[in-house]
């Protein structure tokens, strides 16, 4: 749907509302008064419209529902729809014709539209580049830390940290006795935020870390 708008008025009308089917890209055209408004759009739509509505209607009560596993028409009327296009037996030479041309004509529209999706696919794929991504992995002492998923994160939204590995060991005195501390380095974190850390602290913490 679109709008022709500044055209030097014509009778009452100086714009114009352009409606195009989907499937077979069918114009409709119906002239409008500028300034206008929702309602007014609205009311001279349905009064363009209204003379397809039957064509609507049938086209819908035509159609397969998943919910149902059948035409809402089968559903009311206990048998299939009637076919309205396809070749059908007929006595009458030109019907025969008529409906024929019109089955071709719906296999070619099919075919030309399946034509124009492969092109505009193939268009938009010039535009992209072919990736494959890797695990990351990285050495932190003897261990390997591979992370291949996004980073994990809290109920608050803060990034989840937990021990990756060991990058050193140092003893240092408090309060008279001698502690182990470690340089850990933390999952989703780099190595230059790695951090001394008490081991019993860790450990505390961590019931499975064992480095």
């Amino acid at each position: 749907m679109n709008f022709v708008e500044g055209l030097p008025q014509s009778i009452k009308f100086n714009c114009i509302l352009v409606v195009i089917d989907k499937y077979t890209k069918y114009g409709h055209f119906i002239a409008l008064s500028n300034p206008y408004t929702v309602l007014y759009i609205a009311k001279a739509y349905l009064g363009q419209s209204a003379k397809f509505l039957p064509q609507a209607e049938w086209w819908y009560n035509t159609n397969y529902n998943t919910t149902l596993g059948m035409t809402p028409f089968e559903a009311l009327y206990v048998y299939k729809p009637p076919i309205m296009f396809g070749v059908q037996a007929s006595v009458v030479e030109g019907v025969q014709d008529t409906m024929a041309q019109r089955d071709q004509l719906n296999r070619t529209l099919k075919d030309n539209i399946l034509r124009a999706q492969h092109r505009m696919k193939q268009n938009e794929d010039k535009k992209r580049t072919e990736r494959e991504y890797q695990p990351t992995k990285k050495k932190i002492g003897q261990n390997m830390v591979t992370s291949i998923n996004p980073p994990k994160v809290e109920n608050d939204s803060q990034v989840q940290v937990y021990p990756a590995g060991v990058l050193d060991k140092r003893m240092v005195k408090r309060d008279s006795k001698a502690m182990t501390q470690l340089l850990v380095q933390w999952v989703n974190l780099g190595p230059e935020q790695a951090t001394w850390e008490d081991y019993t602290v860790l450990k505390s913490q961590f019931l499975d870390f064992d480095p």
